[in-house]
């Protein structure tokens, strides 16, 4: 996006210049294979309005859509990095491979890597931690606070997305910002579920979430939010 932004001095220009087809979307996503090992993967993304974002974002616009914090924009614009938010990063990137392997061996699924997949206005993007079979994305965390956490103690923590049902089963809050990034992997990747591993050295939980039709009204709205929000704060 920084070309076109360098290039382009209308929005309506860039808004052009950012469109994409569909084999525009699907060769990003296989050239941006390795995500934080792949300079494109990088490039690719800035600018970009991405899932992982996308459950602050739908919150802030929930409560007042007309003015958002400052903090909200230092956070998607990349300031804001707290030590804490970096070590919690690096515990996920060390221990995911663990997890992958793990939901492997016990589901006989092979993982896929996969890049950055982008939106057809080229606003949004989302990047799963892998691809499972014709239909399927996994996202893998790691929780850096519950590294030392049984798994009730976890459930016990009403901040955190884990929840369980009258059956005892485990599902996601679908108003954890985890649930909105899954579904906007789910909407962009076009995948019809996705396996949402939670892994800790004391507990692993597989869950299989579904896409959910009805939450793709999110994306017309986190698209305005970019191009009413973001894109003039990127143009400067």
């Amino acid at each position: 996006m920084q070309d076109i932004l360098q290039r382009c001095s209308t929005k309506e220009a860039i808004l052009d210049a950012l469109a994409l087809s569909n084999e525009d979307i699907l060769s990003i996503a296989e050239k941006t294979k390795g995500q934080r090992d792949n300079p494109l993967w990088f490039q690719m993304k800035f600018g970009r309005l991405t899932a992982s974002n996308f459950g602050s974002v739908i919150s802030a616009m929930n409560k007042n859509s007309l003015k958002f914090p400052k903090s909200l924009f230092s956070k998607l614009l990349g300031g804001g990095m707290s030590l804490d938010n970096v070590k919690s990063i690096q515990y996920g990137i060390t221990h995911e491979a663990d997890a992958i392997i793990a939901f492997e061996k016990k589901k006989n699924l092979k993982v896929v890597s996969t890049g950055l997949w982008l939106e057809p206005s080229g606003l949004l993007g989302a990047s799963p931690d892998g691809l499972v079979g014709d239909d399927a994305i996994i996202e893998v965390k790691c929780p850096y606070k519950h590294r030392n956490s049984t798994l009730e103690e976890v459930l016990a923590d009403k901040s955190y997305c884990l929840i369980q049902d009258d059956e005892g089963e485990y599902d996601i809050d679908d108003n954890h910002p985890y649930y909105h990034q899954i579904q906007g992997q789910l909407h962009l990747a076009n995948r019809s579920l996705c396996y949402f591993l939670v892994w800790a050295p004391k507990f692993s939980i597989i869950m299989v979430i579904p896409k959910d039709d009805e939450w793709g009204v999110n994306l017309i709205r986190l698209r305005q939010f970019h191009m009413d929000h973001l894109l003039p704060k990127l143009m400067g």
